[in-house]
Protein backbone atom coordinates (compact mmCIF):
# COMPACT_ATOMS: atom_id res chain seq x y z
CA UNK A 1 0.00 0.00 0.00
CA UNK A 2 1.19 3.40 -0.79
CA UNK A 3 3.16 2.64 -3.78
CA UNK A 4 2.93 4.67 -6.77
CA UNK A 5 1.41 3.75 -9.61
CA UNK A 6 4.05 2.43 -12.62
CA UNK A 7 4.01 2.36 -16.24
CA UNK A 8 1.33 4.40 -18.27
CA UNK A 9 -2.46 3.70 -18.53
CA UNK A 10 -3.56 2.16 -21.77
CA UNK A 11 -4.86 4.86 -23.18
CA UNK A 12 -3.01 8.74 -23.14
CA UNK A 13 -4.89 11.71 -24.02
CA UNK A 14 -3.05 15.13 -24.41
CA UNK A 15 -4.50 18.27 -25.23
CA UNK A 16 -2.18 20.89 -26.87
CA UNK A 17 -1.82 24.02 -25.55
CA UNK A 18 0.22 26.95 -27.03
CA UNK A 19 3.27 26.32 -24.79
CA UNK A 20 3.48 22.71 -25.77
CA UNK A 21 6.22 21.79 -27.92
CA UNK A 22 6.45 19.73 -30.88
CA UNK A 23 9.82 17.73 -29.08
CA UNK A 24 7.91 17.75 -25.35
CA UNK A 25 5.03 15.60 -27.22
CA UNK A 26 6.76 13.73 -28.89
CA UNK A 27 8.91 13.15 -25.29
CA UNK A 28 5.73 12.20 -23.73
CA UNK A 29 4.46 9.82 -26.59
CA UNK A 30 7.76 7.91 -26.33
CA UNK A 31 7.20 7.91 -22.33
CA UNK A 32 4.07 6.54 -22.12
CA UNK A 33 4.32 3.96 -25.18
CA UNK A 34 7.52 2.75 -23.60
CA UNK A 35 5.87 2.55 -20.20
CA UNK A 36 2.36 0.33 -21.83
CA UNK A 37 0.30 2.64 -23.05
CA UNK A 38 -1.59 1.15 -26.18
CA UNK A 39 -2.62 4.49 -27.50
CA UNK A 40 -1.38 8.13 -27.41
CA UNK A 41 -4.01 11.13 -28.58
CA UNK A 42 -2.60 14.45 -29.25
CA UNK A 43 -5.80 16.92 -29.54
CA UNK A 44 -5.48 19.85 -31.47
CA UNK A 45 -8.28 21.81 -30.63
CA UNK A 46 -7.23 24.64 -32.96
CA UNK A 47 -6.84 22.68 -36.16
CA UNK A 48 -9.62 20.26 -34.66
CA UNK A 49 -7.60 17.21 -35.49
CA UNK A 50 -6.45 14.16 -32.86
CA UNK A 51 -3.03 12.71 -33.59
CA UNK A 52 -3.67 8.74 -32.39
CA UNK A 53 -0.83 6.58 -32.28
CA UNK A 54 -1.03 2.89 -31.62
CA UNK A 55 1.27 0.17 -30.56
CA UNK A 56 0.77 -1.72 -33.29
CA UNK A 57 0.17 0.74 -36.02
CA UNK A 58 1.94 3.97 -37.26
CA UNK A 59 0.21 7.33 -36.19
CA UNK A 60 -2.79 8.61 -37.84
CA UNK A 61 -4.42 11.80 -37.90
CA UNK A 62 -8.19 12.18 -38.13
CA UNK A 63 -10.00 15.08 -38.81
CA UNK A 64 -13.87 16.51 -38.72
CA UNK A 65 -16.27 13.90 -40.42
CA UNK A 66 -13.63 11.19 -39.48
CA UNK A 67 -14.46 8.16 -36.89
CA UNK A 68 -11.76 7.23 -34.26
CA UNK A 69 -11.75 3.46 -34.21
CA UNK A 70 -11.85 3.04 -30.23
CA UNK A 71 -9.80 -0.31 -30.23
CA UNK A 72 -8.69 0.13 -26.48
CA UNK A 73 -11.70 -0.66 -25.31
CA UNK A 74 -12.01 -3.98 -27.25
CA UNK A 75 -15.38 -2.62 -28.85
CA UNK A 76 -16.21 -2.86 -32.09
CA UNK A 77 -16.75 1.30 -32.05
CA UNK A 78 -16.30 4.41 -32.87
CA UNK A 79 -16.05 8.30 -31.72
CA UNK A 80 -16.71 11.60 -34.26
CA UNK A 81 -14.09 13.64 -34.37
CA UNK A 82 -16.74 16.27 -34.46
CA UNK A 83 -18.09 14.95 -31.12
CA UNK A 84 -14.69 15.99 -29.13
CA UNK A 85 -15.18 19.39 -30.49
CA UNK A 86 -18.72 19.96 -30.13
CA UNK A 87 -19.31 20.36 -33.75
Amino acid sequence: MGDWLTGSPEIVIEILSPSNTASEMLDREETCMAGGCLEFWTVDTGKRKVRVTRRDAPAHIYKLGDHIPLTVLGANAALEVAAIFDE
